[in-house]
């Protein structure tokens, strides 16, 4: 969906991509009429468009981190859901899912997963390769951006790093690109550096969205920029091929389940409301294998409970609670198994709220196009097909993309344990300017329509004094404050 603003008067029909990295939003006027963008910005140059804040996006967002409803951060303004089409007729408007993946497994030879694998991805590399143009690829210290760039083999990789011990992996990066004869550009951030590109990275964002990763994304598209105009990147091989470590047991649930029967721990999560909520709770929800309860998706910031405990009334009952918005996609696939449970929760909410929205907002100002060639109708249907010990296998993640990976890559490579795109704001909120930059926002009168301020301002001390971290709650806070700030709403 471009970004121009279609108006419709009659009877009409959008679909959306089966992985909602083209949104498509859609507002109802006064007067009867549709309007529908594939950018929210669009919707405010027409006149019956009234910008109205939604109160009750608030709540479940401290907890997701990003903007997890239909309906988005403007009230009467909504986005389509992944694989569904927006139809207005009759006057009326409905939508309609068109596609569903399909969880259940074949089996098949370890060979024969590898051997399609490699092939079903190259194919898709090959359908959107750019002939004739100079193009680059995002290349971090892991297996999917670097399976891809040894699939695309672009003129150019581009890394960033910070300047914090554990937080460099573009090293490893330009260690990759020499290998393969590809031209690396690196950048280091610093913290100073975030301090003064942090209001032009939250303005890009059409509603609020605190996964921290938005920042490097940012600054390697701003460099790339001055190279090539397309990128290909690895988004979609975790949530395709299981890679996020919430898939995976630990080491101590594993031995949990080992060491309990079943009817043990599904008693000792039964009594679970007893505890405070913290990690001990969740991995005794986890162990009892009750996946609704403990999974909703890669980002848990504030527990529910906790979110409403900060909220002034208005804001702190909210229509849907969080097992709500779960709910009605673990009831699209009730029979499969764990791993494939989550993998449909991430690819129907995770995906279309995070992934692809921080893709979109932190490439497009500096006109870069990202290409995700696992982003595929075909390479889905065949990774969702693989069963469970192709996924993770001995506590390894996305087994069955490894061992095709390391059919390319360097060992190092394909084994490498998942690090994400880690930032450092743990360190950077125990700066003082950085601190200080917070605790503005958290005393404001911005802050104190939506929050108990001293409820914020003890987060943040407890941090900056070392007490606690309390990075993720501070940072998911703040960037709803600012983003709501420089709003229209």
């Amino acid at each position: 969906m471009n970004s121009k603003l279609t108006v419709c008067s009659h009877d009409c029909e959008f679909e959306g991509d089966i992985f909602g990295a083209e949104p498509v939003y859609y507002y109802r006027t006064g007067k009867g009429e549709l309007l529908v963008s594939g950018e929210i910005k669009s919707f405010f140059g027409h006149p019956d468009f009234i910008p109205q804040f939604n109160e009750d996006a608030l709540l479940p967002y401290l907890t997701f981190q990003y903007s997890c409803l239909d309906e988005t951060f403007y009230k009467g303004l909504f986005r389509l859901p992944p694989a569904h089409r927006l139809v207005f007729k009759g006057g009326n408007v409905y939508t309609e899912r068109y596609y569903r993946f399909d969880f259940k497994p074949i089996v098949k030879p370890e060979k024969d997963y590898i051997d399609q694998i490699e092939q079903t991805i190259q194919r898709s590399v090959e359908t959107r390769r750019k002939s004739g143009e100079t193009v680059g690829a995002f290349l971090s210290g892991g297996i999917d951006s670097g399976y891809i760039t040894s699939c695309v083999m672009p003129d150019k990789t581009f890394s960033v790093g910070f300047d914090c011990d554990n937080f460099d992996e573009s090293v490893l990066a330009a260690e990759l690109s020499k290998d393969l004869g590809i031209e690396n550009h690196r950048r280091i951030i610093t913290a100073d550096d975030c301090y003064e590109l942090l209001p032009e990275i939250i303005s890009q964002m059409e509603e609020p969205l605190a996964n921290p990763s938005c920042v490097p994304l940012y600054f390697l598209s701003q460099l790339a920029s001055g190279h090539v105009k397309t990128v290909y990147t690895g988004e979609g091989a975790d949530e395709l091929f299981a890679g996020y470590d919430e898939y995976n047991d630990t080491a101590g649930i594993r031995k949990y389940k080992q060491t309990l029967p079943a009817f043990v721990r599904k008693f000792a999560e039964g009594m679970t409301f007893v505890l405070p909520d913290g990690r001990l709770k969740q991995a005794i929800i986890k162990g009892a294998e009750n996946t609704r309860r403990h999974f909703i998706g890669q980002a848990r910031v504030f527990e529910p409970e906790q979110a409403k405990s900060i909220l002034k009334p208005k804001y702190s009952a909210a229509k849907q609670s969080v097992t709500d918005i779960t709910a009605r996609f673990y009831d699209e696939i009730p029979d499969a198994d764990r791993i494939s449970m989550m993998q449909h929760l991430d690819l129907n909410l995770w995906m279309p709220g995070d992934i692809m929205p921080k893709a979109n907002r932190m490439s497009s100002p500096h006109g870069i196009e990202i290409i995700a060639p696992l982003l595929d109708k075909d390479v889905a249907e065949m990774a969702c097909r693989l069963p469970a010990d192709m996924k993770i296998r001995d506590g390894i993640t996305k087994y069955a993309l490894r061992r095709t990976a390391a059919r390319k890559l360097p060992d190092q490579w394909a084994n490498r344990i998942k690090k994400g795109f880690p930032v450092p704001i743990r360190h950077w909120l125990r700066q003082e300017s950085f601190c200080n930059l917070v605790m503005d926002e958290f005393t404001s009168q911005n802050a104190e329509d939506f929050f108990y301020t001293k409820k914020l301002v003890k987060l943040l001390n407890d941090h900056y004094s070392g007490k606690k971290n309390n990075a993720r709650k501070i940072w998911t806070a703040y960037i709803f404050l600012a983003w709501k700030r420089g709003s229209s709403l």
